[in-house]
């Protein structure tokens, strides 16, 4: 679990559907977002960031996009999720994704983080490696930070138009690479969740 993934079109396609389906989680949690604030719940989302300058940006970037995919998934994807695949690893992906969401804490990363678990739980339980968690983990924070990083070397709309095309290139590989995954590697899912342990 601790080597680095095998390089192949499995494990590329796995990354970048994974990352689709963070994506699409956010958007989900939005609308989770909208529905609770209709009937009268604070969903509200985290404050920005204050960024003043470049040491701000390091450690910004730093404590977003660098730290949290080693340590979340290092203690969610490596110590609890492999120790529950005796369960099963259905048990042990749907576990750890639960446990992930509960960690964030605050009512709009719950539903997003729990989400994003089920994807990053079944990449890293299909390559056999903890560092596919990882990268999906960075891709998916690192878009977070884009905005605030280019916004501040630019301007507002630059970082709004980079980091949505960002998501949209980013959007259509996780669509091509999810093409690809059903059609050639149409039972691996099925083998996955069914098997226990490694």
């Amino acid at each position: 679990i601790y080597a680095p993934p095998k390089f192949s079109l499995r494990t590329v396609c796995l990354i970048f559907l994974s990352v689709l389906g963070c994506l699409a989680s956010m958007y989900v949690t939005g609308i989770i977002s909208v529905f609770f604030n209709a009937l009268g719940f604070e969903f509200a989302s985290g404050g920005e960031p204050e960024i003043k300058n470049i040491a701000d940006i390091i450690a910004f970037f730093v404590g977003t996009a660098i730290m949290p995919p080693l340590a979340e998934e290092f203690a969610m994807r490596n110590v609890l999720m492999q120790s529950l695949r005796k369960y099963g690893n259905l048990f042990a992906i749907l576990a750890s994704a639960f446990c992930f969401g509960i960690f964030h804490g605050t009512p709009n990363q719950i539903p997003f983080a729990l989400l994003c678990g089920l994807f990053i739980g079944h990449a890293v339980t299909a390559t056999e490696s903890i560092w596919t968690g990882v990268i999906i983990h960075f891709i998916v924070n690192g878009i977070s930070c884009m905005y605030y990083i280019v916004a501040y070397f630019t301007d507002e709309d630059t970082g709004d138009h980079v980091y949505y095309i960002t998501v949209a290139v980013l959007a259509v590989l996780g669509a091509i690479c999810g093409i690809i995954y059903s059609l050639k590697y149409k039972d691996d899912f099925k083998r996955i969740m069914a098997a226990k342990g490694p």
